[in-house]
């Protein structure tokens, strides 16, 4: 099966001129290779293999890759986001960079831990993409959220975590889930 349905609706989701307004979700069999796909989709065949690379090794994206395996809590994600920025500051290409210091993870910290209001969530998610921005020019920011069914806590929660990346800060994200656990959940 080619799954070019799906790499057609992707083309279109991340695409859009206007900001998504919904995540999507890819569901599959317990390995059949959603990860696998994502990453060759993403990466137009480049080899990153490493989750560390994902943020910079993509042609056309930025790409946070999460996995939710065993998180418990909305601060587990936030610190396992927090962790793929600390890779990249440490990176090879990132120290290429002009400007690039703890400025960085300053803002990418105080926009995950801040409990806040809509506009300032709002706004802080304007300075994390246009600091994002600045690091790789002409890429567009993807989260992938990966293990979806996997995590330990509610679904609600989790989608309403999800949610403010969507909706908040406008930013597609892509959940990839194993199909019969998700239909449990």
């Amino acid at each position: 099966m080619s799954n070019t349905h799906i790499k057609d609706f992707l083309d279109y989701y991340l695409k859009k001129i206007e900001h998504p307004d919904y995540a999507v979700l890819i569901t599959g069999d317990w390995g059949a290779g959603k990860t696998y796909f994502i990453r060759q989709y993403l990466f137009e065949k480049n080899n990153v293999v490493e989750v560390r690379d994902w943020l910079y090794g993509s042609p056309k994206y930025m790409v946070v890759y999460v996995s939710l395996f065993g998180v418990k809590s909305s601060k587990d994600i936030n610190e396992r986001i927090v962790e793929n920025f600390h890779n990249f500051l440490n990176s090879k290409p990132a120290k290429v960079l002009k400007g690039i210091s703890s400025i960085g993870i300053s803002v990418i910290g105080d926009l995950l831990m801040m409990q806040s209001s809509e506009n300032a969530l709002k706004e802080k998610g304007n300075e994390l993409y246009e600091y994002l921005r600045t690091c790789i020019q002409g890429k567009k920011l993807v989260f992938v959220f990966d293990d979806v069914e996997r995590a330990d806590l509610s679904i609600r929660e989790l989608l309403g975590y999800i949610n403010a990346y969507v909706e908040h800060m406008h930013i597609p994200c892509i959940l990839l889930a194993e199909k019969n656990k998700w239909k449990e959940a």
